[in-house]
């Protein structure tokens, strides 16, 4: 992509990329979090078990229904857009952004418990439908890095224009978006420079309009050490981080807590979800300590304190550990996507959050059986088997390093014959 000095970069527009993400979390992750104020009445109205109950939000966590498509998109180009619009204070960037999640967790669980005593569970469903709709709003916030050197080239002649056009297709391509072009303006392009582009892309000519789609999900990012390494940890941490959160409502009514106290349990977790984004966002970008030992450390302690909720039986007891279990958690938000950057670099980090979205949300595709001590149990342990396994990681990347120096001397071997 050409270079683009009329870009934001930390000021400006970026934060309006910032302000849109921010509401978008605040729906779709409060909601997401919230569901399991959602289960009792589901389990009252279907007269089903709790594994049936809990499979709602596991398909929404699926990429193949409606709800788990928009979910992907929003959560997706979201972390590119900031990723790309921010370089020198990113970490707090991030973590503003993501706190919308945060927010939205305090704000919507006494909503959706009001919205059920008031309309029911069918009228609740139907608002928080309506609610949703709003995110396409936030979403036309999210204006490309190319609209600044589409701007800048507009009184340039034609030739210029098509290097405009050219670059659109290169950035869209490498963030998964979708790019609508004139098939007589691409066709002047020369195809020896696009066809590097366009291999990894379908393009479809409909009414006289060619349109580009590139590849979802690029799993050759899996040949790299690093992305590997990080799926894995991301496949353990979320397992027992969005569990948790889940089905903690119906462990905190066996305890036999009051429907309000359930949800005001979860906006506990709110409160400390928005604290622990922006203060490990601040300190992450101190780089005091590497951030990758930062996010482990968190996911340790995140573990730790899921095993002791496993004890509290009284309502402060619990909204203390809810509260840490939201710090610790949304600190393993907020550098999630920084430490993925971090490892990869910007340029891959766009293709490899796809295909590590995918698998981290198969760790939401289960059901809840058994007691929910066992559970949580089993959350704990996950939770801090993958921040131990974080630690791992500068032997992952001396690993990677010495393959691609490997690589290097064979290609430049054979570039010599």
């Amino acid at each position: 992509m050409a270079e683009q000095t009329g870009v934001p970069y930390d000021r400006g527009w970026a934060w309006m990329i910032v302000v849109g993400y921010f509401f978008s979390s605040f729906i779709m992750l409060g909601v997401a979090k919230s569901y399991g104020i959602l289960m009792k009445p589901l389990i009252d109205e279907f007269n089903v078990d709790i594994t049936i109950a809990s499979l709602g939000n596991a398909v929404m966590a699926g990429i193949y229904t409606l709800g788990g498509i928009g979910n992907s998109c929003l959560y997706g180009n979201g972390v590119v857009m900031i990723g790309s619009y921010f370089k020198r204070i990113r970490t707090v960037a991030n973590g503003v952004a993501l706190s919308g999640a945060s927010v939205g967790t305090f704000v919507i669980p006494p909503l959706i418990e009001f919205l059920l005593q008031t309309y029911g569970l069918p009228g609740t469903y139907l608002i928080l439908g309506g609610l949703y709709l709003t995110i396409a709003v936030c979403g036309a916030l999210y204006r490309p890095l190319t609209f600044y050197a589409s701007e800048r080239q507009g009184g340039e002649n034609d030739e210029k224009h098509q290097l405009v056009t050219k670059d659109m297709n290169e950035y869209f391509t490498s963030t998964g978006s979708l790019v609508i072009g004139s098939m007589e303006s691409l066709s002047q392009i020369v195809q020896a420079d696009e066809s590097k582009k366009l291999s990894n892309s379908i393009t479809i000519e409909i009414c006289g309009k060619a349109i580009v789609i590139p590849k979802i999900f690029h799993f050759s990012v899996l040949k790299m050490p690093e992305v590997v390494f990080y799926t894995i940890f991301s496949f353990l941490v979320f397992f027992g981080y969005f569990n948790f959160i889940i089905l903690m409502p119906l462990d905190a009514a066996s305890k036999g807590f009051a429907s309000y106290e359930k949800a005001w349990l979860v906006s506990c977790a709110g409160i400390g979800d928005l604290l622990g984004r922006v203060v490990i966002g601040i300190v992450g970008d101190l780089r005091i300590i590497e951030r990758y030992k930062i996010i482990g450390a968190t996911c340790i302690c995140c573990g730790i304190n899921i095993l002791i909720f496993n004890f509290a039986t009284v309502f402060w007891w619990c909204a203390i550990h809810t509260t840490l279990y939201g710090f610790f958690g949304g600190a393993y938000v907020a550098l999630n996507s920084i430490v993925l950057i971090d490892m990869v670099g910007l340029e891959i980090m766009p293709k490899a959050i796809g295909v590590i979205l995918l698998i981290q949300g198969l760790g939401a595709i289960k059901g809840a059986s058994g007691s929910f001590s066992l559970l949580n149990y089993i959350n704990s342990s996950l939770m801090i088997i993958g921040g131990f396994f974080m630690f791992l990681y500068p032997f992952v990347r001396d690993h990677a390093k010495k393959s691609k120096d490997k690589n290097d001397v064979e290609q430049e071997e054979e570039d010599q014959a």
